[in-house]
């Protein structure tokens, strides 16, 4: 009677622990992998950096590139570390898409450098446009430019959402020895919630504006020195070097965009 009253307590206990084991050891869903379309934790939707040598952003694959009449990564950058840099030639730049950009009304940002190539006189020639995204019409572009028409002694940075109202314009003469080692820092972001574009250039806030219409941008695409959404070439009439684009879909601080403008190893 003792055994089997031992025996029983025994497959009981087995398959006590038997059937607790199998509930523990059941997994866990997983947490589904972000895509490569989704932004990082930072909110950055994506960072060229070009410091490999080549065209290719440094965090996804999946999108299409198409490369204007050949910029190369051969330039020296501010910190002055060689093929580090885009050299964006005359009438030439990149166009990508299938990026997943701010669309609408979102919050979004924008942060690069720009260097005149040994220039001083880029500021006498016609538009440049450094960064394009959206489409070419009122309210649903976002991007910034370099204004000038020949026979002009001074010039602008154009941070705009294209149309009347809607755009940031700041005098401002680049130089050989502009900013940083020639080169400049621009950030230009637009927060939803303020309902405010906000320029700045080398970490100053130049411009913080409402715009007139509300800003619905649209379509996927990203130009590096081309007019949004296309590929002509019909403004693009100066070479200029181009480096560390940082796309975000969120609205960046002003401690963000001092760090960023601070990112060098050379000094005003």
């Amino acid at each position: 009677m003792k055994k089997i009253i031992i025996l029983a307590a025994l497959v009981c206990s087995i398959s006590f622990t038997s059937c607790k084991k199998t509930t523990e050891d059941t997994p866990t869903p997983a947490t589904p992998t972000p895509t490569t379309a989704d932004a990082d934790a930072d909110g950055v939707i994506e960072k060229f950096t070009f410091d490999a040598g080549t065209l290719n952003a440094t965090r996804r694959s999946d999108f299409a590139l198409s490369v204007i009449n050949a910029p190369t990564v051969t330039a020296t950058d501010r910190k002055n570390q060689a093929n580090k840099a885009v050299n964006v030639p005359f009438r030439g730049g990149l166009s990508i898409d299938n990026l997943p950009m701010p669309l609408g009304n979102a919050s979004r940002s924008l942060s690069f450098w720009v260097s005149f190539n040994g220039n001083p006189a880029f500021q006498l020639l016609n538009e440049r446009y450094f960064v394009s995204c959206g489409s070419r019409t009122s309210g649903q572009a976002f991007g910034v430019r370099h204004t000038g028409q020949s026979g002009q002694t001074v010039a602008s940075f154009d941070a705009y959402a294209w149309g009347t109202g809607n755009n940031a314009i700041t005098n401002y003469t680049p130089s050989t020895s502009t900013g940083v080692c020639g080169w400049v820092h621009l950030a230009y972001i637009y927060n939803q919630g303020e309902n405010k574009l906000k320029f700045y250039i080398n970490g100053v806030l130049k411009s913080n504006t409402t715009p007139t219409s509300t800003m619905n941008t649209t379509g996927t695409s990203l130009r590096i020195g081309l007019l949004p959404a296309a590929v002509s070439t019909s403004f693009e009439t100066e070479a200029f070097l181009f480096d560390d684009l940082i796309v975000y879909n969120r609205a960046i601080t002003q401690a963000e965009i001092t760090a960023l403008a601070n990112d060098t190893s050379c000094q005003p």
